[in-house]
């Protein structure tokens, strides 16, 4: 078992010289946040599959999905800025501003190109900040 350090992040180690050194921990994932993903992942390959189920319906589910990984680790990120007394990145709200705003331009150009996969993919990405606040919201509400 390796001892966990005053820094919740943070674990000690003894390296090759004998000494403790502080390394990263691994924080488990939320059990919510695989329930996320697997949703979007079941919604994604449904959509892939009534699109017509082209190589290309499913390279792009794969790509949203990942994508949609990419988000939740984001927001996690932003959140956790949110809690600093003093933020490391001061601009850090703009992240999630940016989110919404470049799946909006996303969703036209799918629209315009007939990529629906990828157009569905990007409205649940739109719709993500809205439908985590309102998770978060509920969890801190039943606390």
């Amino acid at each position: 078992m390796v001892p966990q350090s005053a820094h919740s992040n943070t674990v000690a180690v003894t390296g090759a010289t004998g000494k403790d050194v502080q390394v990263a921990a691994t924080p488990s994932i939320s059990l919510e946040t695989l329930n996320e993903a697997l949703l979007v992942l079941v919604l994604l390959s449904t959509i892939a599959w009534l699109s017509g189920s082209r190589p290309t319906d499913w390279l792009g589910a794969a790509a949203v999905f990942v994508t949609f990984l990419h988000g939740q680790l984001s927001f996690d990120m932003q959140e956790s800025q949110k809690q600093m007394a003093e933020p490391t990145v001061a601009n850090y709200h703009w992240s999630s501003r940016l989110f919404v705003t470049k799946e909006l331009l996303w969703i036209v150009t799918f629209i315009m190109t007939g990529s629906w996969p990828l157009c569905a993919g990007s409205i649940i990405f739109a719709t993500y900040p809205r439908w985590r606040f309102n998770r978060n919201e509920s969890n801190e509400i039943s606390k």
